[in-house]
């Protein structure tokens, strides 16, 4: 199911909402084996589908924490550096 979600154009300050489909889903979740009081990382959320179904287990987790690719920051980040 695709996670909505808003994200930002760039050069404007307006949102823009699309749907997200998490690529190999299943397959990930299967292979990171999620244990109680785990610490995991989610180094490269873009909708957050991956960190949503972790969070689906209702497992008592230590720590999740989830770094957004399409942040404003990163973006203003990568500007500075010259990055695109």
């Amino acid at each position: 199911m695709p996670t909505q979600l808003a994200a930002f154009h760039s050069d404007k300050e307006q949102a823009m909402e699309f749907n997200h489909i998490p690529v190999l889903l299943n397959e990930t979740i299967e292979g990171l084996n999620i244990k109680e009081n785990g610490i995991y990382a989610d180094g490269t959320a873009g909708g957050g589908g991956h960190s949503s179904e972790i969070l689906k287990l209702q497992v008592n987790l230590s720590q999740l924490t989830v770094i957004p690719m399409l942040s404003k920051r990163l973006q203003s980040v990568f500007a500075k550096m010259k990055i695109q």
